[in-house]
């Protein structure tokens, strides 16, 4: 457990419905990645929970066995099934929105809004997974960025797959006029990552202390993507 009360650790992971490189579908080695990242806060996205068998519900597998307070964000629902995104997290969850960023005639799409306590102090972080055409990424970012800035919030994080292929255009441009993008490298896909399209942006640019991708030899396994871990300050220490 990260006990430091001087910082935070958030992570953004694409599982990829824990199906692997080698295209098994193997929640332990999402679990174990997991156990690797240590965060506080870990936005995930891509999790399909089949309710027939325990080990199918991807989220009560891996929240049984961590321990974190969880949010689910499902986007896609069947009468056995459903998938979309999840938050996990250690701290108190203060305040819960689902926003639904769909686009009719194309897969449904989402973000999870969160209000948490970190150690007495209070952060809003959202998670969402973006669509694939860039027309439906820049709708999704708008109501999105509207959503966030009705609040006129300071303390944000936004964690996610933005899906962009391009970075100097389209989604990573609007969001750097407002956020900073936290340094990073290609995410996707994991065994030979090129593209950087798993990204966090905030609006503490000042108490971003590392940062990193999570590149080990089990996270190359246990999705089509690697995650992402930023670590900020939360107070000075005297």
């Amino acid at each position: 457990m990260h006990n430091d009360k001087s910082t935070f650790k958030v992570a953004t992971y694409n599982i990829h419905r824990c199906i692997g490189s080698d295209e098994l579908c193997e929640p332990q080695r999402i679990l174990d990645v997991i156990l690797e990242l240590n965060a506080d806060v870990i936005g995930i996205q891509e999790i399909d929970s089949h309710c027939i068998t325990e080990i199918g519900h991807q989220l009560n597998f891996i929240v049984k066995r961590t321990g974190y307070h969880f949010v689910a964000g499902p986007t896609m629902f069947r009468s056995e099934k459903h998938y979309g995104n999840a938050l996990l997290t250690r701290h108190t969850i203060k305040n819960i929105r689902n926003l639904d960023l769909s686009v009719p005639g194309l897969e449904p799409r989402g973000a999870i809004d969160v209000d948490l306590e970190i150690h007495g102090m209070n952060y809003r972080i959202i998670t969402t997974h973006l669509g694939l055409k860039y027309r439906e990424r820049m709708f999704q970012l708008k109501h999105l960025t509207d959503k966030i800035f009705e609040a006129n919030e300071h303390k944000t994080i936004l964690l996610g797959d933005f899906n962009e292929w391009l970075p100097w255009v389209g989604t990573t441009r609007i969001l750097k006029r407002r956020f900073h993008r936290v340094p990073s490298s290609g995410t996707f896909p994991a065994t030979k990552p090129i593209f950087r399209l798993d990204e966090i942006y905030t609006s503490m640019a000042s108490k971003l202390k590392t940062h990193r991708v999570h590149k080990t030899k089990l996270s190359q396994m246990a999705s089509d993507h690697l995650p992402v871990v930023a670590e900020f300050i939360l107070r000075d220490v005297p």
